[in-house]
Order: structure tokens, then sequence, then C-alpha cells
């Protein structure tokens, strides 16, 4: 209890001058090159159509191209064929919009939004599940845990993302997780839905790597959800693919710029070729992100291992302006991908991690 009262104090004295004028941009310029998006007191809608309106980094937007609109046609020329579009369409299912709508106090000195510890002014990006696995006991979903009579079976989903998005559990549980909001038809149509974090069962500053959790009972959206992992792991697109064309490595971007309905984005890598395959790194890449895009899976489609087709997935984590060009967060090296099932390929190397509410 002392220790905490301590870090509320410290975080409390480091913030009392931030509550001056526009207090929201004051926010977004403290997460350096990150690209969380800021969000004001006012409508959501309104606030995300003026930023989307007034962006700086990609006016009009021409480079995200709406989920339900995406095509073959939209694919490099080299890797136009339906298994890939579906396996991007299902990728899409599984990215998720993040609203934090609380700052911890646990954000060490100098890191992103450490100044507004305490606040409660939200940020949003994105992430995509990373897991999904059946709970044991009661649900501790929120409804469930006013309930006298709690749902028996329920699942723990596990949220993917960056550090600087959601930065401990803290943070977890005052954060919203919406699925399927694809376009503006999504809430009115109850397409749309929104669970409230648990929890965090793995964090690293350093790869600025979380992933988080929620409880939900809700049967469909877990069917869902776990069908569309089978079908990553089922989707094989390597032998429809031209290797011989496949180069630069092409990368693909899910995500909610600005907080707005989700969107692709296609590019291509960067970083040099033998770099990605030796060790962990961050990975260049030139597809455009925005702010809202923080915490994105970030999508390389690349060929090792006697021409078989590879996915490497990492949180998209900052532009680096001075270079115009995007980063990753670290990504595990290449050759670690070698004769892995497609679904590790997807969700990376499955690290040991325990859940901690």
């Amino acid at each position: 209890m002392g220790q905490n009262a301590s870090l509320m104090r410290n975080c409390v004295n480091r913030n009392q001058n931030h509550s001056e004028y526009d207090p929201i941009q004051r926010k977004k310029n403290d997460q350096g090159n990150h690209e969380c998006e800021v969000l004001g007191r006012g409508p959501e809608a309104a606030e995300v159509a003026n930023l989307w309106d007034n962006c700086t980094k990609n006016p009009g937007h021409t480079k995200f191209i709406p989920v339900s609109e995406f095509c073959v046609d939209h694919l490099p020329e080299c890797c136009r064929n339906i298994s890939l579009l579906q396996y991007i369409q299902t990728i899409c299912d599984l990215t998720v919009r993040l609203r934090v709508t609380y700052t911890s106090c646990g954000r060490p000195k100098n890191y992103p939004f450490s100044k507004y510890g305490g606040s409660d002014i939200q940020h949003t990006g994105s992430g995509w599940v990373y897991d999904i696995k059946l709970g044991a006991g009661s649900c501790p979903c929120p409804g469930c845990s006013r309930s006298t009579s709690p749902s028996p079976i329920w699942y723990k989903v596990y949220i993917r993302t960056a550090c600087h998005v959601v930065y401990d559990a803290e943070e977890s549980r005052k954060t919203m997780v919406d699925f399927f909001y694809d376009d503006e038809n999504s809430r009115a149509l109850g397409k749309m839905k929104t669970f409230w974090g648990k929890g965090v069962a793995a964090e690293n500053d350093d790869s600025d790597s979380c992933i988080f959790f929620f409880a939900t009972h809700d049967q469909t959206l877990a069917d869902q959800l776990l069908l569309r992992r089978k079908q990553l792991i089922e989707n094989q697109v390597l032998e429809h693919l031209d290797h011989s064309r496949l180069h630069p490595f092409h990368c693909f971007i899910v995500s909610h710029p600005h907080g707005q309905t989700k969107k692709i984005s296609v590019g291509r890598v960067s970083l040099k070729e033998n770099e990605m395959y030796t060790s962990p790194t961050r990975i260049d890449y030139i597809t455009a992100t925005c702010t809202g895009s923080s915490g994105a899976p970030v999508l390389i489609c690349t060929i090792i291992d006697s021409f078989q087709m590879r996915w490497i997935a990492a949180p998209h984590s900052q532009w680096r302006k001075e270079m115009a060009i995007n980063q990753s967060a670290i990504s595990p090296a290449l050759l670690s991908y070698t004769n892995s099932p497609l679904s590790q390929i997807y969700f990376g190397l499955r690290e040991t991690y325990a859940d901690r509410d």
C-alpha cells in the first residue's frame, strides 16, 4: 500500500505541469516517434473524423484501403491470387482497435506518455488476436463478476500489441478491445463487439511488445476466432506465388489509423535481407501507417527454406520521420521460423508466459 501511494505521489508530481493548454496535443507529442492516436473529450466520431481529415503524414490516405474494398488488384502483381487475398482477409478479422482510457503511473520516466501517468486522456492503437484458450472455473468477465450465476464456460483471448500502447496490467484493465470495426455501419448493425482487458500475460519494454488478455463467454466470438486461426494454418499459399519475383519482400499492415475503421496498407520491406535472417531485429518498411497504427500486425511475406513461404508478424512500433521509414517492434530472426508450422509462423515464437492479473 505504501509503495503504491508513493508511486502515485511521484506520478502526480511528475505531471503537475501537464494540465495546461491543449493537453491532448501535449500527450500526443510525448510519445516521440510512436504512433498512437490521442483523442480529446468530444464525441468520438467527430474527433476521429477531424484527425483523419487534417492528417499531415498521409493527406487523403490514398494508401489505406478499407477492408470491405480490398481485392486481388490491390496485391503486388506477383502475388495476385485468391489464396493470399483470403489469408489477409482472415488476418483482418483477427485485428482489433484498442482504446486505452488510462495511462499508468508505472510508465518509467522518459517512456512514451510517462508525463501523463494517472491521466484519463484516451489514446488508441491496434493489435491482433495472438491466442485463445478455454478458461477454468467460472467466467471472470465484468458481467459474470456481478452475476450470481456466472457462465461455467468461457475463453481467455490474448491480444498482442506494442508495449507503448498497453504498458501494464493497470492499463489493460482500462482498455477497450474492439472487434470487427470494419466500416461506419459496424456499430449500428451490431457487428462491432467490445471487451474490457483484464490483465497482462507478457510485456517487454526493450522489444516494445505486449500480450494482454480479456475474458469472455461469448461463444459466437470464440467460434469465429478459433475458425480464423484454423484457416490461417490451413491456407497454404506458397504453391500459388511466383517465387522468382517475390523480391523485395512485401509488407502488409492491418490497422485502425486515427482510431478509424479498419484499413489495409501494402508496401515493401527496406531492411537488408541478410539482417532479417540472422538475428532478432526491428524491421524497416515502406508501408503506410498513421497515428492509431501503433501495435498493428506487420506481416512480412518472404521465402526461405527451399522456396517455402514464410510469414512474420511483429507489432508496428514507430515512424522514423527523419528517414521517412516505418519500423516494427523487435521480430525474431527469420531463420527461427524454418520448419515451423504455419501457426507459429503467424503467431510468432511462443515464449513462455504466465497470466498476471
